[in-house]
């Protein structure tokens, strides 16, 4: 696939792999499926190699066939308390406590009140998630967003030549970054 887009003159700099990275009914246990993923180690440092970015699916929730949910049950916690009572906090049990940063965006989720609300949260958390693995700092990000990509919109600019100096690890981004660091 990925020789297909080169030979294609397909521009790729980050390969997402959805939720099917990880075996069907075990989301979110951070284990790859070694059924269709037998070595992950060296196929990401083969896609590293080609200069790829990585992106994998994840969400704030372990399934029930899950190890991790199977381990969480026998240390005698219910990872699912949270949803049904208010009052538990969202790390209260081993594997929570584990994966408290994933965790804690229920907090967030329970005041969205429609889709839309969703839809724009999981794609501010999808880009600040995306900064955080490419070592680039989320807040500045945004604002570096929040003030380029206007400014191209407002002079009519073609997205396909500007868009690729909005990624966080573009050369424009980084040169931001180090600027608003040092005016600190």
């Amino acid at each position: 696939m990925l020789d297909g887009m080169k030979q294609r003159d397909i521009p790729l700099s980050v390969f997402h792999f959805d939720c099917f990275w990880m075996r069907e009914n075990e989301w979110c246990n951070f284990k790859w499926d070694e059924r269709c993923f037998p070595d992950p180690e060296g196929m990401l440092r083969r896609y590293h190699e080609r200069g790829l970015k990585i992106c994998v699916w994840l969400n704030s929730y372990i399934g029930q066939k899950s190890y991790l949910y199977r381990e969480d049950c026998k240390k005698g916690g219910h990872i699912d308390s949270f949803l049904y009572d208010s009052n538990v906090p969202a790390d209260n049990t081993y594997c929570e406590r584990n994966i408290r940063r994933i965790a804690l965006q229920r907090n967030s989720s329970l005041f969205l009140y429609s889709d839309e609300g969703a839809t724009d949260r999981m794609i501010a958390n999808s880009i600040a998630t995306t900064a955080k693995l490419n070592d680039a700092d989320p807040e500045y990000y945004f604002r570096y967003l929040l003030i380029e990509i206007p400014k191209h919109q407002r002079r009519g600019d073609n997205s396909d030549e500007y868009l690729p100096k909005m990624m966080c690890w573009s050369e424009e981004y980084r040169a931001y970054e180090a600027k608003q660091r040092e005016a600190i």
